[in-house]
């Protein structure tokens, strides 16, 4: 390799593709926070609707999530299996609670 400096369009690609590099992580990193605070959630709550694992996050986090993002890591977590709907300990049926609004809700736990 050469010693010369680089071209001002190099310096901008390096730096691009640097910045990529590091929004990548960061997105990476978020997730992985999202992800542990549903885990913890449904780690204390035993089984809860989806409302009450979105609600314990204000509660038990410097920065809680938001709904939107609460619902995407829960489905995640759900479509990859480590929760499942919780089943009635005495029927084996699945479980339900209340929702927002009093609206019967599927309770979740961790597979």
């Amino acid at each position: 390799m050469s010693n010369q400096p680089l071209t001002p369009e190099e310096t901008l690609q390096r730096m691009r593709e640097e910045n990529l590099r590091e929004a990548e992580e960061n997105a990476r990193l978020y997730e992985e926070k999202n992800t542990q605070q549903v885990k913890d959630a449904l780690q204390e709550l035993g089984a809860a609707t989806w409302d009450q694992v979105y609600q314990w996050g204000p509660a038990h986090s410097i920065r809680p999530l938001q709904r939107e993002e609460a619902g995407k890591v829960l489905k995640k977590l759900i479509e990859n299996g480590e929760v499942i709907q919780a089943t009635d300990p005495e029927t084996g049926e699945p479980a339900f609670g209340k929702g927002r609004r009093g609206a019967k809700a599927k309770l979740w736990t961790l597979a």
